[in-house]
């Protein structure tokens, strides 16, 4: 496993509890993915935020972010939870709370750091916005907004689980996300299962997934929030309707996630095989991540 210096960030960052997370792993060479990650973080940076990265190689490329952790996988899938775990063993312990962001957001408020900081005195887990915006190719027109999922106490498909997700430390420990979200969605199933809503016929929980998920969903309930008049703002890297949000967990459709994966010595979750990294490498081809319109 690869290690990284982070100790530069800790004079600009001493007052700071909260780290924020970044996990990359960009299968078909986007461009756009990392155009974005480099603008959402040196806008951070340049806050004087402590930001840490994850970014999983896969075997026989290079990294594209040399200061960041560096894992390595053979396999496509949604890697996102599995990484953040690999990442949180790496942020030093001074943080007390950890903000698990996209890396293509903007917030439109510099303080929505200090405002989800102060949150998280009271909550533990709290989505640093009120409004979420989806940009189209300038990033300056807005394609839709939604409210955050955190204004409910129950999940409703029409207010928006994603973007960023930030949590006590010790909760995060304690239960954090749903780590087997391989087919995507990793946001909405946790809130499914943080607010114990129903979800025996959500098409988001793929039939491989569904005993680990029971199991996720008798932990804890969290003390759950969202911070009002922020907004945050998602870079475009292609259009919505290549998502294919329901269709793609159909990849998972047999009886036990434990029958086709394991942990490979990085800690990175690896397909057992072949067909079905076949079959997620098109998934995320078809995404288009570099279209232009």
């Amino acid at each position: 496993m690869g290690t990284c210096n982070f100790s530069k960030l800790l004079g600009a960052s001493e007052k700071k509890d909260m780290a924020i997370l970044f996990v990359i792993f960009n299968p078909t060479f986007s461009k756009r993915i990392i155009m974005n990650y480099w603008y959402t973080r040196k806008n951070f940076e340049n806050q004087n935020l402590p930001v840490f990265t994850i970014e999983l190689v896969y075997e026989g490329r290079k990294p594209e972010i040399d200061d960041a952790v560096h894992v390595r996988s053979n396999s496509f899938m949604f890697h996102k939870e599995n990484l953040y775990r690999i990442l949180e063993t790496h942020i030093p312990q001074r943080y007390t709370k950890l903000a698990f962001l996209d890396c293509d957001l903007i917030f439109n408020d510099p303080e929505w750091y200090t405002l989800t900081s102060q949150k998280l005195d009271s909550f533990d887990a709290v989505q640093p916005f009120e409004y979420a915006n989806w940009l189209d190719l300038s990033y300056v027109n807005v394609l839709m907004t939604r409210l955050p999922s955190a204004k409910l106490d129950h999940y409703n498909s029409t207010y928006h689980p994603g973007f960023a997700w930030c949590m006590k430390r010790s909760f995060y420990n304690e239960v954090g996300f749903f780590d087997f979200a391989l087919s995507g969605s990793g946001d909405t199933l946790s809130f499914i299962a943080w607010t114990k809503s129903e979800w025996k016929d959500n098409p988001s929980v793929p039939k491989a997934l569904r005993k680990k998920f029971k199991e996720f969903c008798n932990l804890r309930k969290p003390k759950i929030d969202y911070v009002e008049k922020v907004f945050v703002n998602h870079l475009f890297h292609g259009g919505r309707s290549n998502r294919n949000y329901v269709e793609r967990h159909k990849m998972l459709s047999e009886d036990n996630i434990d029958d086709l994966v394991y942990k490979n010595e990085d800690g990175v979750y690896e397909w057992k095989n072949e067909h079905k990294n076949g079959l997620f490498f098109s998934y995320f081809s078809n995404r288009k991540d570099d279209e232009v319109n």
